[in-house]
């Protein structure tokens, strides 16, 4: 036994139980600084009582003079210990602590003499040999590892092929669940595989948004976020997603794995699937592990969205606007799922960018040039950075001020500032208020009168002309109240919600009709939480002017048409809750609000609703809606041809 060697060398070939011709291993430096040429390669072993010590890779050297035998290769190879004492040394097993080679080394070097002893006689331990299926209930079912460990130590005699039996009460008392193995599968594209699960969040966000689905493709790791008012907008964001993939990437999803809930094991669901092509895969009954790699990301996600909310010290409602942020971040970020590659560059093989990226819920200005009211107006405002909205090319900030959502492109970041942590407004410049001078002063107000009257003019001035009398005010609520007409208009609008009016005049300027209109207080709502999207489109003053030169040209009738109580008509996406209005209070209810069911003029989302509900009906009777200017709307059947465009007027 050698400490100092590096390698198991024999001089003798003979010795080993395999050898292998090798002729390109370098010679071995021995003691005195010479060195002696390897012809061949093989491999031993040492008996010993309990089993055989292998010698893997020994090195034959004709030239040696002794054998030696490398004490770490012999103790890795073995899982063995060696130890040493003056009269010897002693091999060990690693686990058991067992000797199982003893030699006796008398001279000035540790020989390897190896004695087999004759094994110990059968001792009083072991009456007569039992059937193994019986120590297994006496030592109180232990595993067949436990009864094979003390047959070897000679404790226990039993026949092996025993073991095989499956013991009933194990299965009952013991039973756990099998291991799981790595999946095998080697994706080579994009959505062969697409995992899918869904979040639900313990608190609602300022949209009243509870949930989120993502969809992960397993090829490129790359994760696209939806959110969710209800767990049956499920199916509608797949269809996004579906159709996502089929225009972006020209393929589709191949095979769809996902849990057994309700969101996905439904008919609908399966139905689109089956139609499309596509193998569903479900996980079993609280097996969230075959559905690993979407669980994995759930958690991954929220993690990112706990500690870039923290680190802003924002309320746990901004959570859709964190899971936005993080799924952006996470598709740029190397995946250890794919070899720490980076699933951006996977998916779009492109190299992924990192310089537009700023710190999540940090200070920021955004540059309002183009929106300020006048030339004095402050060019920008202090808001918080709410990250990457995927449908403008900038970035989304929430004002301070307003509690507005802003997109702009041109922003500062001051990425050290977090407003939700100090008084950030406080400390920001600030601009003197600008009073608007009311239209009823005369601009002669403004003008220092001057001493001395002016000369008079060398001719009369004719007198101006006339002007027509101004409509009389329309009265307050107050006033219109004391009066029957307008109380009995006013009962007539608030019993039906339908027939919504305003003041009526004809040619002349008078007023010919009473009309009442029941309208909310629209400044009152705040984005996000009783109204989302409030854009509606406008015809393009373009469209009217072409669509009239065709009709004169054609020779066409023309038709003018007022759709009365339009926004009435329309159905609420979000949940809105109103004041009882003033003079019609419920006197059994006074505390209680009005649900709104329907939409209601005042309502910032009114126009929107109205133009989506109408734009809905037209298509259904056979009109098509232009791509050039969405409030056109043309029916071309046969001999029929009729073009509409729908114009909207505050009054």
């Amino acid at each position: 036994m050698d400490t100092g060697a590096t390698n198991h060398v024999t001089a003798d070939q003979g010795t080993l139980r395999s050898v292998f011709n090798t002729r390109a291993y370098p010679p071995v430096k021995v003691g005195n600084g010479s060195y002696a040429p390897v012809t061949n390669l093989g491999n031993g072993s040492i008996p010993s009582q309990s089993r055989a010590l292998s010698l893997q890779n020994v090195l034959v050297c004709p030239s040696i003079i002794k054998n030696l035998i490398s004490v770490r290769r012999f103790s890795i190879d073995n899982k063995c210990s060696v130890e040493f004492d003056p009269c010897g040394f002693v091999v060990k097993d690693l686990k058991t602590r067992t000797p199982l080679l003893q030699c006796d080394s008398p001279g000035p070097l540790y020989a390897v003499t190896p004695s087999i002893k004759p094994p110990p006689s059968p001792q009083a331990l072991i009456t007569s040999s039992t059937n193994g299926v019986v120590w297994h209930r006496r030592l109180g079912h232990p595993g067949n590892t436990v009864l094979q460990s003390l047959a070897s130590y000679g404790f226990l005699s039993f026949n092996k092929t025993d073991m095989t039996t499956l013991c009933h009460a194990c299965q009952t008392g013991k039973n756990v669940r099998l291991p799981f193995t790595s999946s095998s599968s080697i994706i080579t594209k994009p959505f062969e595989i697409v995992h899918s699960d869904i979040w639900t969040s313990p608190v609602s966000s300022f949209g009243g948004i509870k949930f989120y689905v993502i969809f992960v493709d397993q090829f490129s790791n790359y994760v696209w976020a939806y959110p969710l008012r209800r767990k049956s907008e499920n199916f509608s964001k797949y269809l996004h997603f579906s159709a996502l993939v089929r225009n972006q990437f020209r393929c589709s999803i191949k095979s769809f794995q996902c849990d057994n809930g309700g969101e996905y094991n439904n008919r609908l669901f399966l139905s689109h699937l089956a139609a499309e092509g596509t193998q569903i895969r479900f996980s079993c009954p609280y097996t969230s592990q075959q559905n690993g790699r979407a669980e994995r990301m759930l958690l991954t996600i929220n993690n990112l969205i706990r500690a870039i909310l923290f680190q802003a010290h924002m309320k746990p409602e901004f959570w859709v606007e964190a899971l936005h942020t993080a799924v952006h971040i996470l598709n740029l970020l190397p995946s250890s799922s794919i070899s720490n590659e980076i699933p951006f560059t996977k998916l779009f093989s492109k190299p992924a960018s990192y310089d537009h990226l700023r710190v999540f819920g940090c200070l920021c200005y955004p540059n309002l040039f183009p929106q300020s009211q006048h030339k004095l107006a402050p060019r920008s405002t202090a808001c918080v950075f709410l990250g990457y909205p995927t449908d403008h090319g900038g970035y989304r900030c929430l004002d301070l001020v307003t509690k507005k959502i802003i997109f702009s492109r041109h922003v500062r970041f001051d990425e050290n500032l977090f407003p939700f942590q100090s008084a950030i407004v406080s400390s920001s410049p600030v601009v003197s208020p600008i009073i608007d001078v009311p239209p009823s002063i005369p601009r002669t107000d403004l003008i220092p009168v001057p001493e001395t009257p002016p000369p008079p003019p060398l001719e009369a001035t004719p007198p101006p002309p006339p002007t027509p009398p101004p409509p009389p005010p329309l009265p307050k609520h107050s006033m219109a109240a004391k009066d029957p007409y307008w109380n009995g208009a006013m009962s007539e609008e608030y019993s039906s919600l339908i027939k919504a009016r305003t003041h009526k005049f004809n040619a002349n300027g008078e007023l010919t009709r009473h009309k009442a209109r029941l309208c909310a207080n629209g400044r009152s709502q705040k984005l996000g939480v009783d109204c989302d999207e409030t854009f509606s489109p406008v015809v393009k003053p373009a469209t009217v002017r072409t669509v009239l030169h065709v009709a004169v040209a054609k020779d066409w009738p023309l038709h003018q048409l007022d759709v009365k109580n339009a926004f009435l008509n329309s159905d609420l996406e979000e949940i809105v809750y109103m004041h009882q209005p003033p003079g019609f209070v419920d006197p059994t209810k006074p505390d209680h609000v009005c649900l709104l069911r329907r939409s209601l003029y005042g309502l910032k989302q009114a126009p929107r609703a109205w133009n989506n509900r109408f734009a809905l009906f037209a298509k259904t009777i056979g009109f098509t809606q232009s791509v050039s200017d969405p409030s056109l709307f043309i029916y071309n059947h046969g001999i029929w041809l009729c073009i509409f465009s729908i114009v909207h007027y505050r009054v």
